[in-house]
């Protein structure tokens, strides 16, 4: 059994920077957040963005649903030394290059068979915690078709998910609340998530210290919004202001 926590600090490292909103609550420094952005290519599990590579995914994947000059809109300024991937196969290449053990699933596949305590967000109450899995499911198929993971929370407790969005996006960071997702699960046939954290438990860590202030540069408390009684103390929520560009 793997640690989701893991998992989502290498997602976030490939998340692309300037998505992360300026008050996530995250389990890294925003600096960790970003050192490798990559793309989004539908179909793949981290494959390097050349020409070569982006000429034959715009054949097999695009070719039907777009036309050349748009595909090449989106891609013109990828590096030719880059990496892409879509959204499962973010996980499938944690799974196949981080931990060597290769797997190359579909989102629908684990849902249906990597995931437990799951089914549709308006019926699950428990808190979301790290590393848990999202889904959007197709109202044509009901086959889900997309799949991102909690990876941080804003200050007001809404889950932040990691995904690989399309290629317009690349891999970003989102409220879940901007998002279409219609379910969720625990992926416990992987991971363990007796020790994950939930909101909670990620603004005790960062308010006694134990991760640094998610905003870089100088920073600045702006208002005291929220007061937390914890069983290790009684904590504040705040505002904080950053003169990060």
């Amino acid at each position: 059994m793997h640690d989701p926590l893991g998992f989502v600090k290498w997602a976030l490292s490939h998340a692309k920077k300037a998505s992360i909103p300026d008050e996530a609550l995250l389990p890294v420094k925003r600096e960790e957040c970003g050192t490798e952005e990559w793309e989004y290519l539908y179909g793949s599990v981290r494959v390097q963005t050349n020409r070569d590579t982006l000429d034959r995914y715009y054949t097999n994947h695009y070719a039907k649903s777009m036309t050349r000059e748009k595909f090449d809109g989106y891609t013109a300024k990828w590096s030719e030394r880059g990496w892409a991937t879509d959204c499962q196969g973010l996980l499938d290449a944690y799974f196949t290059y981080a931990l060597d053990e290769k797997t190359d699933i579909n989102a629908d596949m684990n849902y249906k068979y990597r995931c437990k305590s799951k089914g549709k967000l308006s019926e699950i109450e428990r808190d979301f915690v790290l590393g848990e899995a999202v889904f959007m499911q197709s109202a044509d198929t009901g086959k889900m078709h997309h799949v991102g993971w909690v990876c941080g929370f804003m200050p007001d407790g809404e889950p932040l998910v990691v995904e690989a969005r399309g290629i317009a996006y690349g891999v970003t960071v989102t409220k879940l609340n901007s998002r279409g997702w219609t379910h969720r699960g625990l992926m416990s046939v992987d991971f363990d998530y007796e020790n994950a954290a939930d909101f909670k438990r990620l603004l005790e860590t960062e308010e006694s210290g134990g991760t640094p202030p998610p905003a870089c540069g100088p920073i600045q408390v702006c208002a005291v919004i929220a007061d937390f009684i914890l069983d290790s103390g009684r904590y504040s929520l705040a505002v904080i202001k950053s003169d990060r560009k």
